[in-house]
């Protein structure tokens, strides 16, 4: 297995330099760093955004034209030009702290993290103009998941559902309620949420991780599984099967046979590869997982560890897939 390490002045495959100049954003005024910003790593392309404002990026979205980073404590969103990867704007949101945000490619949609939560749809083409939706229940949102008019959301023990076309929450279910009996009790946390065939998969953690699957058709859940490990944060799903990514030092990955909701198998990644969270996308027959040293990247055939990148930065939660790329803001 290889190793590559990447920071200013050492490259992977290649290397674009971008030097950035001063930039007047939103009526504040900022010294963009003059250093290597961008690295091009196989698939993967790597954006560094945590040295705007000493930031902690939340979550990347991608369209066409644009890369936009959500950045925290402060919540703001940082629009980035695709190809030059400049900064070209940066907004301030009506939130104290932001978690997560997706998009649809007409709008941007941010989640909040206070009780109740409050969930932002904004504009691409005015990014000035937005609307908010308060959800019913007294928990913070965390993740959030697209899947065709509806907009899905991590909420505490809950999953709201919201009609995007309506712009109203059509349902929320308790993940607590299994077939009608309590099954993942009151302190299971929703960290991570994915879809496949129908179905709609939800990662809740406390302490022992949990695997819910939901029907989308009538929003029930209809099983749950019980991983092996602990503080299942990340969750991806491909072709019948789940992949629960656990935070540990080195990080954990429980594979879950998703039509019988069984644990299968488990890797433990190489040693100091550690503490991995909600940060983690498919690519081809692949999985990419952010720990706090960098990027790994796993061959869900082979179920093992195949490469890995130092990356300088800190988030694990800030990476997306985008036709056929993976861009991380760190």
């Amino acid at each position: 297995m290889k190793i590559k390490t990447l920071h200013s002045g050492l490259i992977a495959i290649g290397l674009l330099l971008i030097l950035l100049g001063i930039y007047r954003v939103s009526g504040l005024q900022y010294q963009a760093p003059t250093q290597e910003r961008e690295y091009i790593i196989e698939d993967a392309k790597v954006i560094y955004i945590a040295d705007v404002y000493d930031t902690y990026p939340e979550a990347v979205a991608v369209t066409n034209e644009h890369i936009y980073c959500l950045i925290s404590p402060e919540a703001r969103i940082v629009q980035i030009n695709k190809e030059t990867t400049r900064i070209m704007e940066m907004i301030a949101l009506p939130f104290a702290k932001a978690e997560d945000m997706v998009t649809d490619g007409t709008y941007l949609y941010v989640s909040e993290w206070r009780k109740p939560p409050r969930i932002l749809r904004i504009r691409l083409d005015n990014l000035a103009e937005y609307t908010v939706l308060e959800l019913i229940y007294d928990s913070q949102a965390t993740e959030l998941l697209l899947v065709g008019d509806n907009l899905y959301v991590g909420q505490g023990t809950y999953i709201a559902r919201i009609d995007t076309g309506l712009w109203e929450q059509t349902g929320n279910l308790d993940n607590r309620n299994l077939n009608g009996e309590v099954s993942l009790g009151d302190s299971y946390f929703m960290e991570s949420l994915a879809a496949e065939n129908d179905y709609l998969y939800a990662c809740a953690t406390f302490d022992t991780a949990r695997l819910v699957k939901v029907r989308i058709d009538d929003f029930i859940i209809t099983a749950a599984a019980t991983p092996s490990e602990v503080y299942g944060e990340g969750l991806a799903v491909k072709d019948g099967y789940g992949y629960v990514v656990c935070t540990a030092a080195p990080g954990r990955i429980v594979k879950i046979d998703l039509g019988r909701m069984v644990e299968v198998d488990k890797l433990v990644l190489d040693e100091a590869w550690d503490n991995p969270k909600s940060g983690v996308v498919v690519l081809g027959n692949c999985l990419y997982i952010l720990c706090e040293q960098g990027l790994v990247e796993v061959d869900l055939e082979r179920f093992e560890q195949t490469d890995s990148w130092v990356i300088s930065g800190s988030s694990r939660e800030g990476i997306t897939v985008d036709d056929g790329k993976i861009y991380i803001c760190r």
